[in-house]
């Protein structure tokens, strides 16, 4: 993930659609799609459209910003 999402403006118990986390992001369609292959969780995948809650949301840009990070040694900087 080379871009940081500010999670300020998700809102932890509403619920958006692919488009409102696009929008919101402005970002394209295909790259939500992307994270829910990635991991993010949709509230029911049986149902159209797809709902994600805001809690999941911001839970899966904190885990995707942790697997980002590396140990440095104590000679690295």
């Amino acid at each position: 993930m080379s871009h940081k999402y500010n999670v300020g403006l998700i809102r932890s118990k509403a619920s958006y659609s692919i488009g409102e986390i696009a929008q919101l992001y402005s970002i394209d369609r295909r790259t939500c799609g992307r994270w829910l292959r990635e991991g993010l969780k949709p509230i029911d995948i049986e149902t159209k459209p797809l709902l994600i809650m805001g809690k999941e949301l911001k839970k899966f840009f904190k885990e995707k910003q942790q697997s980002q990070k590396s140990k440095l040694n104590e000679d690295e900087y």
